[in-house]
């Protein structure tokens, strides 16, 4: 029984959203009768203007020529300055002698004074 519930609420909403787009467009329809008869006439296109005639002066011979213009030596770069490979600041260090005892090989395959490998 709820399933025909359900089923008869989807048909009810498919319904109305095709009746209110059927009022939607008798509404534009009639909206656009209105617009097209108080429509104003269109104006004749403009013709294109014409920009004005620009007419350019030859030059002048009793004028002197324009200086030269003087170029600016090119500015050198400044020097790359490079990074000294290997700091020795306290925290560089800590760093190396963690980063050499994790690193470093395996303790439990050295051999200690007895000549015995790991712990005992």
């Amino acid at each position: 029984m709820e399933q025909i519930g359900v089923f008869v609420v989807f048909l009810l909403v498919v319904l109305f959203n095709l009746i209110v787009q059927l009022l939607q467009r008798r509404r534009r329809a009639r909206g656009g009768e209105a617009e097209t008869a108080e429509a104003p006439p269109r104006l004749p296109p403009r013709l294109p203007q014409v920009p004005p005639r620009v007419v350019v002066a030859p030059p002048r011979l009793e004028e002197p020529p324009p200086a030269p213009i003087r170029v600016a030596p090119a500015v050198r770069p400044a020097p790359v300055r490079r990074r000294r490979r290997f700091d020795l600041r306290p925290g560089d260090l800590r760093r190396a002698v963690v980063l050499m005892t994790v690193l470093g090989p395996c303790r439990a395959q050295e051999e200690d004074e007895r000549g015995v490998a790991g712990r005992p």
